[in-house]
């Protein structure tokens, strides 16, 4: 019997390489693999390598069905990559930002709203228009808000009127100080005329200054001139309150300007003037309408109870109810709004206080509604009756 002979093997282990179709083609793994090596694959999700010389296609499907895998996209999905957070430089998405952040700032300014107002719209702006990219990126509180007014939009705005100044050559000035507590603060407002928009009034500065003196007035007001690229020559006119430190015959803002230059023209609150002539010729009527006009809206303005029963009277006199607006004897301009809601209220009114009696209003009221009423044999008025005459006092109220 022959001894056996084992004679070694011939066949060779085959082995699986990586695909590039599995990178470019296959939607399976194009996603989440790139190629390390040719029997090595790297999973981009979590960033661990895979073998696939033995298993080939099947290591791949094993590793996404895996808990750890799995664990990763999950993540993934719900938060955002930290690129989402940063705004690259000198883009055409940084420059979208900044214009949407600047035109929300100019749209506060020019609309008197508060910085909070701002701070609060930005925070919640995305929530709105979650589908934006340029929103999701802006950061607009009311620290940057104040900033950019402060640095970008008010210098820029100034340098635009200013240009706009010198190409126009002559230009008025405007300036009325007014107090904010113990703090004086002064405009520096300009009124010129544009070929494009024709009459524009606008804000060249606005200062501070405990200083208001004819004299202060008048440095502070040449200084800002002088600092614009301006001359005081190309001011064509002067305006301000009837002060006598802005108009007086010897010493005045008026007259230093006048010295300077000796075509300025005095520019003065012409209609103030009209009305303190009226007023001082009020005098004269037995009725002071000024102050019916207070005293009848002071009877509503603190009572709902009254104001109710006013409603009442708009009712019965079928008018529609409109609010009495106020009058402050400092601000002349508001007496007429005043007065013309009165008088479109007033048989409404009337019927109020004649309802009410003489004891429960106040005397003045009582003298100046009830004059002229006949009473009955009762000495009561005839409310419905005297609501439809006209007497004398409606007659001043009218006038």
């Amino acid at each position: 019997m022959e001894p056996s002979t084992s004679y070694p093997s011939t066949s060779k282990k085959r082995f699986t390489g990586f695909s590039d179709k599995w990178t470019k083609y296959d939607p399976e793994f194009s996603d989440w693999i790139k190629k390390k090596d040719e029997f090595t694959a790297i999973c981009k999700t979590c960033n661990s390598e895979i073998a696939i010389q033995y298993e080939g296609r099947r290591a791949l499907t094993i590793h996404v069905n895996s808990t750890k895998h799995k664990k990763m996209v999950n993540t993934k999905k719900t938060s955002r990559c930290i690129n989402k957070f940063f705004i690259k430089k000198d883009t055409k998405e940084e420059l979208s930002i900044v214009n949407a952040e600047i035109a929300l700032i100019y749209h506060n300014v020019k609309h008197g709203l508060s910085y909070n107002s701002l701070d609060c719209l930005a925070k919640n702006i995305h929530r709105f228009i979650p589908d934006s990219q340029i929103t999701a990126k802006m950061t607009c509180g009311r620290t940057k808000a104040s900033a950019i007014t402060r640095n970008v939009l008010g210098p820029y705005s100034q340098e635009k009127l200013i240009s706009d100044l010198k190409k126009s050559h002559y230009f008025s000035v405007c300036s009325d100080a007014s107090n904010v507590g113990n703090i004086k603060t002064f405009p520096y407002a300009v009124q010129y005329f544009d070929s494009n928009k024709g009459i524009c009034q606008k804000l060249l500065d606005f200062y501070e200054d405990a200083d208001e003196t004819s004299l202060g007035i008048y440095q502070r007001l040449k200084k800002i001139t002088a600092d614009a690229g301006l001359s005081i020559d190309q001011v064509s006119a002067y305006s301000a309150d009837n002060a006598s430190v802005n108009y007086g015959i010897h010493n005045s803002v008026f007259q230093k300007l006048k010295l300077d230059n000796e075509h300025v023209f005095k520019a003065n609150c012409y209609c103030h003037i009209i009305n303190n002539c009226v007023k001082y010729a009020m005098k004269g009527v037995n009725v002071d309408v000024e102050s019916i006009v207070i005293k009848i809206y002071n009877e509503f303005s603190s009572s709902a109870l009254k104001t109710k029963k006013l409603k009442e009277c708009f009712d019965f006199a079928q008018i529609e109810y409109k609010e009495l607006l106020k009058h402050v004897s400092t601000r002349w301009l508001s007496l007429l709004p005043a007065i013309d809601r009165l008088t479109y209220s007033w048989p409404a009114v009337k019927y109020y206080f004649l309802q009410k009696g003489p004891n429960s209003s106040h005397r003045v009221l009582w003298e100046f509604i009830s004059e002229g009423c006949e009473t009955c044999d009762s000495n009561e008025i005839n409310i419905d009756e005297e609501c439809k005459k006209e007497s004398l006092n409606d007659c001043y109220l009218f006038f």
